[in-house]
């Protein structure tokens, strides 16, 4: 996987989820200029901080990590209530 990938997916789930960069980032822990360059591709998380992201985001490994469209189309669908 490419790191630009994870990146992306982080800051389109989080812009799906109406979160703010800076509130993604306090949520996590983390400060926003390092949410910044994770979400522009030029940092990878630490394992930990990853778990955070998805944890705040409400999505899975398979959600965030895939490299493919399928992932919003997933999001869609977790988040309609019946």
């Amino acid at each position: 996987m490419k790191i630009s990938h994870l990146g992306n997916n982080i800051q389109t789930i989080r812009k799906f989820r109406g979160m703010k960069q800076q509130e993604l980032a306090d949520k996590t822990g983390i400060n926003m200029q390092s949410l910044s360059k994770i979400e522009r591709g030029l940092n990878y998380p630490a394992y930990e901080t990853l778990e955070k992201i998805m944890e705040v985001l409400d999505v899975t490994p398979n959600e965030l990590l895939s490299g493919n469209g399928n992932m919003l189309i997933s999001l869609k669908k977790k988040s309609v209530s019946f």
